[in-house]
């Protein structure tokens, strides 16, 4: 269900412990360990320093009325975060990552995730590059080639308990 009040905005540094928050409960999603989860903490931690350095994008609804338990572990200055994305330069000048893209686990599946790459689309494209990168979690690969990316190559990602793991890598143009 999608709400006509959503509403974006550049990530602040003060918002890096929600959106950790955002991206923990978001990975968890899909099933990992808690002992998976803690060793993927530092990847998952956003830090203010890291907010203010990069493009960061918020999508958020304001609190009507009391709390809904899925806004609970979200709440900033009156509005519910439900989601974000980031996106960093690279060493090649016409390619920018997107390093984040998380959904409130209770957002999921509504067409959240869709809008919130399309404007990071526009984030991407007005950045100057002419393609998008996304190193993606495996859970997350048909959402990316969904949304128009293309696996161009893959890395080893080792997590106990299974074997021959990898990321995709995913690009799109711009």
């Amino acid at each position: 269900m999608m709400s006509d009040s959503l509403s974006f905005r550049p990530g602040r540094g003060s918002d890096a412990p929600l959106l950790s928050r955002i991206a923990l409960a978001a990975k968890a999603s899909w099933g990992y360990s808690a002992e998976t989860l803690r060793r993927w903490l530092p990847e998952l931690t956003v830090s203010a320093a890291f907010v203010e350095a990069h493009t960061t994008l918020v999508v958020e609804e304001p609190l009507s009325g009391a709390v809904s338990p899925s806004c609970a572990d979200y709440v900033t200055e009156g509005m519910c975060l439900l989601g974000f994305s980031v996106l960093v330069p690279t060493d090649e000048e016409d390619v920018i990552e997107l390093d984040h893209l998380w959904i409130i686990p209770e957002r999921q599946r509504t067409g959240l995730g869709r809008l919130l790459f399309e404007r990071t689309l526009d984030l991407a494209k007005a950045s100057g590059a002419t393609r998008l990168r996304v190193v993606a979690d495996p859970h997350a690969e048909g959402f990316y080639k969904r949304m128009g990316c293309r696996r161009v190559a893959e890395i080893p990602a080792f997590v106990e308990g299974v074997e021959d793991r990898v990321l995709p890598v995913l690009e799109r143009p711009l």
